[in-house]
């Protein structure tokens, strides 16, 4: 998988070069701006898009999960938890072309990378982290064409062709599961995608009322491997089913209000939502034990799709004219599988907390 890696960092460094030289010989009505390590303004992540790459803090309350609860003496259905997400976009190139001192078109390469990290805090003993998912992108292209309609302002397409994500259990939860002969102790998530998106009205850096529609699409890249397996130390691997779903689509739409209702220059109200038809792993769940402690009851399970939602509501703080506004807080709502990797094998799965997020 290497050469692929390496082949991809030759074509975007390559079309990073080539950009610049591109703008020799416009007219004076053509302007250009190139630069390079500058972040962008434009084809942002949605709030609510569940592969988000920038830094949050979560306080969320979801259901107590067997496979997850190290301290058998909690009996309560709900406990709070925390997820931290260490993410960045790392801008590498943006160019950007007005002609006849109107936006034609934004183009920029960029580095997405995120560490996300769910920690179970109430736990009295160790406090331990449940699960931990690494993302990055080689690269990301994003490229935002102006159009002079009444309805739409623009059209913007998103592209992460090599994307790559594993999933790590908590180091407390894999001794736990092994001393208390959990038939699957971890699953290996790792896994490779391509990913195609379209905005129609990006909010392309602009703090005005405006809403923004994205589609978008993921294939897996290795059908053989899948998304996920399972070693023989690991696990019962007769209990792993074979991969045999290899796109996942979604839908997002996002709001954002400088005034009306609950809305100001300082205070930009965000609704955001997306619907994501996601693969649910093929393992069993291990929900108690039975006869005695001695044998793990299961409940089968099939790899399949599942739609998933997932929703934001609040506000990004604004209290400078000049910069646009980073820092966020806001109401989560999720309904779907277990977003965390080692445990997407689990469903109907809801939570509720608070999110605060610092935008790249």
């Amino acid at each position: 998988m290497n050469k692929y890696i390496f082949c991809f960092i030759k074509r975007f460094l390559f079309i990073g070069l080539l950009f610049p030289l591109l703008s020799i010989g416009q007219t004076a009505k053509d302007s250009i701006l190139s630069r390079y390590f500058r972040q962008r303004d434009f084809g942002k992540y949605f709030i609510s898009d569940i592969y988000t790459p920038t830094p949050e803090v979560q306080l969320l309350a979801g259901p107590s999960l067997r496979e997850s609860n190290i301290d058998l003496a909690r009996k309560n259905n709900y406990f709070p938890y925390n997820q931290t997400d260490f993410g960045a976009e790392i801008p590498v190139f943006t160019r950007v072309r007005y002609v006849d001192n109107k936006l034609k078109y934004k183009f920029s390469i960029s580095l997405p990378i995120c560490a996300r990290v769910w920690f179970d805090f109430t736990e009295p003993s160790t406090a331990p982290i449940l699960n931990t998912d690494y993302q990055f992108s080689i690269p990301e292209f994003n490229y935002l064409r102006a159009i002079d309609n009444k309805y739409i302002k623009n059209i913007e397409i998103k592209w992460l062709p090599y994307f790559h994500e594993s999933s790590h259990l908590g180091d407390e939860i894999t001794l736990f599961r092994r001393l208390d002969t959990m038939p699957v102790v971890w699953a290996n998530v790792s896994y490779e995608t391509t990913e195609m998106a379209v905005t129609i009205n990006d909010a392309n850096g602009l703090l005005t009322n405006n809403s923004s529609f994205k589609f978008g699409i993921k294939v897996l890249l290795n059908p053989t491997q899948g998304w996920y397996s399972i070693r023989n130390e690991k696990g019962d691997t007769a209990k792993f089913i074979k991969t045999n779903h290899l796109v996942e689509g979604y839908f997002q739409f996002q709001n954002q209000a400088n005034k009306g209702w609950l809305a100001s220059d300082k205070f930009i109200r965000i609704f955001s939502i997306e619907l994501r038809d996601r693969v649910q792993y093929g393992y069993p769940t291990y929900p108690e034990k039975m006869d005695h402690e001695k044998d793990w009851s299961n409940y089968s399970s099939y790899e399949k799709m599942s739609l998933c939602v997932n929703g934001y509501f609040g506000w990004k703080f604004n209290f400078s004219k000049n910069l646009i506004p980073k820092f966020g807080a806001y109401l989560r709502v999720y309904d779907g599988i277990n977003p965390y990797g080692q445990f997407r094998n689990i469903s109907n799965y809801q939570f509720v907390g608070l999110s605060l997020i610092y935008e790249n």
